[in-house]
């Protein structure tokens, strides 16, 4: 298996994809009230391990994809986030051909079933992870 990184241009994506699906007391978006330089070190840190891990555990399937397929990264790592969170996908604004839809869906469901559910709250005016354990949310093509 090659080597592989994670950008921090991608990361930071992802950060602020966590923010935005993550609500707070107030049922509003956490990216209403705060940034990526809010997060928590340690919170920072879960969240690059289990992102590398998902790379690296998926590296032919994502090299295909971004290669073959001209799927960025940053979107396979959002689309990680949203399967593993329970938020589901919809591929209605993408670019993407139908014959794909359902491979990304087996392997959006395969792989991401492996990680626990990523719950980020505030405390103290810091943002904190907690994750719980594997969501085994399954998409299907009517929740696209």
């Amino acid at each position: 298996m090659r080597h592989v990184t994670l950008p921090k241009s991608v990361f930071n994506e992802y950060l602020e994809y966590a923010l935005e699906f993550n609500t707070m007391a107030n049922d509003r978006s956490m990216n209403e009230a705060y940034e990526v330089a809010d997060i928590h070190p340690e919170a920072i840190a879960q969240s690059k391990t289990d992102c590398l891990a998902f790379i690296e555990q998926n590296e032919p399937t994502i090299h295909a994809l971004t290669t073959k397929d001209n799927w960025p990264l940053s979107r396979i790592i959002n689309d990680f986030y949203l399967v593993r969170s329970g938020a589901g996908l919809s591929y209605s604004d993408r670019p993407i051909s139908l014959e794909l839809v359902p491979m990304l869906v087996t392997f959006l469901d395969h792989s991401a079933s492996r990680f626990s559910n990523p719950n980020f709250f505030e405390q103290d005016g810091k943002i904190h992870l907690s994750s719980g354990e594997p969501l085994m949310y399954v998409a299907t093509e009517e929740t696209m």
